[in-house]
């Protein structure tokens, strides 16, 4: 048979949609937990503390404040911890500050719920780009990342959505209780995957010495 010049055969690599469930996931579930906080606590903190409007948006750039911090020191973080434990420790920041704005008794309490939970949106985005770059290829990337991005911003969306039924049947206090709860378990599933990946890693390493 004769042979065609000059035409080469280009492969295309499948997008990996499977394996960036739980990434999408992820992303989707814990900007919607954290979002909770900027939708809900204008009128958390009008109706349960003496605050003025000033107050009100000292509270929403605490988080803000401390995420800077935490987002400058992620990359000395994931290389001691990994990419799991670190989210094990987002999802905690996010049920702390849950927890404690559900049982705040001032406006000072609750500011300092807010520090923890910035702790926890600083490292979110970084890590999840991190964990989606051990996934895809390099070619397959911008797309994957937008659509990571995509689950982010849906998050936002959906997160009053979700948030307004249990609002309506508990209350405001107890619906960040309801959550921090949900975050609770989501950082103990990570912390989980985090130490299994350990043992796995033990047994080849030694071997390798």
């Amino acid at each position: 048979a004769p042979k065609i010049q000059g035409l080469t055969k280009v492969q295309t690599t499948a997008f990996p949609w499977g394996k960036l469930a739980p990434v999408y996931a992820t992303a989707f579930v814990g900007m919607a937990i954290f979002f909770i906080f900027p939708v809900q606590i204008p009128f958390y903190l009008l109706a349960n503390s003496d605050v003025t409007s000033s107050q009100v948006g000292l509270a929403l750039s605490m988080s803000t404040l401390s995420s800077i911090f935490i987002a400058l020191q992620y990359q000395r973080l994931k290389a001691r911890f990994g990419l799991h434990m670190i989210f094990g420790f987002v999802f905690l920041a996010f049920a702390l500050n849950h927890l404690i704005v559900s049982l705040s008794t001032g406006y000072a309490i609750v500011l300092a719920g807010l520090l923890i939970g910035g702790l926890g949106i600083g490292l979110f985005p970084a890590n999840s780009v991190g964990w989606l770059a051990t996934i895809v290829p390099a070619e397959l990337r911008g797309k994957a990342v937008g659509g990571m991005t995509s689950m982010l911003f849906l998050g936002q969306f959906f997160s009053p959505i979700i948030t307004q039924p249990v609002v309506a049947q508990v209350g405001l206090a107890s619906t960040f209780a309801v959550f921090a709860g949900v975050a609770l378990l989501v950082a103990a599933i990570f912390a989980m995957s985090a130490a299994r990946q350990k043992q796995l890693a033990t047994p080849a390493i030694e071997k390798s010495v």
